[in-house]
């Protein structure tokens, strides 16, 4: 399936491991939903995952977390596919953007300004703010130029995070991701 670049925060890769974040300041709660921006303000850069984040290079990626355990694909365009399955962490990089995805596949990744893969939703509401979109399992908070996109396990109760995926929101190029699907995304 041919993804374009630009919706990659709509696959659900699930959840990734990030270093510390310094407390951000949050949003009033009069503000309009969909230009809040989480506990990122715009223009900020992405969080660090891992040591990691969008942007960086391939071989920072191989410096910073070593080879992939979970193994390496190459994607059409170019673009490289990392599993690092025991750290609960995918990093999908292109020749051009360097880091374009970076998802959280389980709980026992590290936190991202205090929310976890398997946290009660309201949890991450409460934290980072209402999302700007919702569409049932999914998710999404937009900072700028990057983003965040959130599958929900709505069997549970409270529904819970499944998985968290940061990438950027705008590109000019399609990459292929073989087994992942994208849901439908409204105009």
């Amino acid at each position: 399936m041919i993804v374009p670049r630009r919706i990659v925060l709509a696959i659900s890769a699930g959840a990734l491991s990030v270093g510390a974040c310094a407390p951000r300041r949050m949003p009033s709660p009069s503000a309009d939903a969909t230009t809040m921006a989480a506990p990122w303000l715009p223009g900020e850069p992405p969080p660090l995952v891992a040591g990691v984040r969008l942007g960086d290079s391939l071989q920072r990626v191989r410096t910073v977390l070593g080879a992939p355990p979970g193994g390496e694909r190459e994607l059409v365009g170019g673009a490289r596919a990392l599993e690092y399955g025991q750290r609960g962490l995918m990093v999908v990089t292109t020749e051009d953007q360097g880091i374009a995805m970076l998802g959280l596949l389980h709980p026992g990744a590290p936190v991202v300004h205090g929310v976890r893969v398997g946290d009660p939703v309201e949890w991450m509401e409460q934290q980072w703010g209402p999302m700007h979109r919702r569409a049932g399992e999914q998710g999404t908070y937009v900072v700028g130029r990057w983003g965040v996109m959130v599958s929900i396990d709505t069997t549970l109760v409270p529904e819970r995070v499944r998985s968290i995926t940061f990438g950027w929101s705008t590109a000019n190029r399609s990459i292929q991701l073989p087994a992942v699907k994208a849901p439908d995304i409204p105009h």
